[in-house]
């Protein structure tokens, strides 16, 4: 097989979990009486949270070969709609806070975040305040060290706008490294060894900052960085005399 030099993600909409995440069926004779809605009847954790996934592919120069190589998955925060509806209600904070703590967490996560931003004014473009977390990343064992997972990642945001047109400002996650069986006989405090120096390597690599227990990619900044530095570099190409 030739070298697989290109990537691309396929994307689908997963539910986040059992229970709540399944649509709610909504009365047919009451859609066609006008007598219920969607927004009346639907559940809110479809309004504000929804589960997506992608396989990583990875094809030859040619695109005559594909090989699934790993996968990717998380959940979209509809943080712009839940601030949005939190004008009138607390609902949105309900909705996050009774699916569970990790999901709540990341939810008022965004407004620390938010607090970080500083610009001058004019500088600075809309900004969004949805959020995708990054639950798992895999890449299987023999397609690894090829920069396949690196790659997925920073295509993540372009992907998750055309395929889903959900657009993310923040990355999160929370990195579990993986238990290291070669280290099985290597206890520290009464724990196993796991593969985390080599993980935290790998988000930092790509840019991800410490904040307590997560990490984080803040969309906005960057793009704003890349913005700023092109006007600037635009301002001092004067036209010459």
């Amino acid at each position: 097989m030739k070298k697989l030099t290109h990537l691309s993600l396929v994307g689908k909409l997963e539910p986040y979990g059992a229970g709540f995440s399944e649509p709610i069926p909504i009365n047919i004779k009451d859609i066609l009486k006008g007598k219920t809605t969607f927004d009346l009847s639907v559940s809110e954790f479809e309004k504000y949270l929804v589960g997506i996934s992608f396989d990583i592919i990875a094809s030859t120069s040619d695109y005559a070969e594909h090989k699934t190589v790993g996968y990717l998955n998380g959940k979209f925060y509809n943080i712009e709609q839940a601030l949005e509806d939190n004008t009138l209600t607390d609902v949105a904070d309900n909705a996050f806070d009774d699916i569970d703590q990790y999901t709540f967490d990341i939810y008022e996560l965004v407004t620390e975040l938010q607090n970080e931003l500083s610009y001058e004014p004019g500088e600075m473009p809309s900004l969004c305040f949805n959020i995708f977390s990054i639950d798992n990343i895999y890449i299987e064992p023999e397609y690894r060290n090829n920069k396949f997972g690196s790659c997925a990642i920073i295509l993540l945001s372009d992907y998750l706008k055309t395929q889903f047109n959900r657009q993310a400002g923040y990355f999160v996650l929370e990195p579990i490294p993986r238990y290291n069986p070669e280290k099985e006989h290597e206890i520290v405090d009464c724990q196993p060894v796991f593969i985390e120096k080599k993980l935290n390597r790998f988000f930092n690599n790509l840019g991800f900052k410490s904040k307590g227990d997560y990490l984080y990619f803040n969309l906005n900044y960057d793009m704003q960085k890349i913005y700023i530095n092109k006007i600037k570099s635009l301002n001092k190409k004067k036209p010459k005399k």
